[in-house]
């Protein structure tokens, strides 16, 4: 239960990070909110990585000689994530063409439905136990 707790606040964390970036560009830099979205996963992806490893799969994280095949799999598996996070988020966007300018809940709605699937590719696939 406490890996969970964490995982979420990893998750959090993360969230804002892709938030903050695809808010910037959207709002800012008037980027498009679907390239946007693309733009903004790979920051968040390599923050969560680097805090999953530090407090929330820390008996399951690889030595230093390992660590770019645990970040591989850790990619693969939140690239598999980010398809659902993706496919609610442009739902929600087609479906609600009001949220374009505020894409960040379609993002929220996105990251909720790919919550689970992501935990278990990291507990069990990325990070696990030895």
């Amino acid at each position: 239960m406490k890996r969970a707790a964490f995982y979420l606040l990893v998750g959090g964390i993360g969230f804002v990070v892709d938030a903050a970036v695809l808010t910037a560009l959207v709002r800012l830099a008037a980027v498009d909110p679907y390239l946007a979205r693309l733009l903004s996963f790979p920051p968040a992806v390599l923050v969560t990585w680097l805090l999953n490893r530090q407090w929330v799969f820390v008996s399951g994280a690889r030595c230093a000689k390992t660590r770019g095949w645990e970040y591989g799999r850790y990619f693969l598996v939140q690239c598999a994530g980010a398809l659902i996070n993706l496919a609610v988020y442009m739902s929600c966007l087609a479906l609600f063409p009001v949220l374009k300018p505020w894409p960040v809940v379609a993002l929220a709605a996105g990251s909720a439905a790919a919550l689970v699937f992501n935990y278990a590719g990291a507990r069990f696939w990325v990070f696990r136990l030895r």
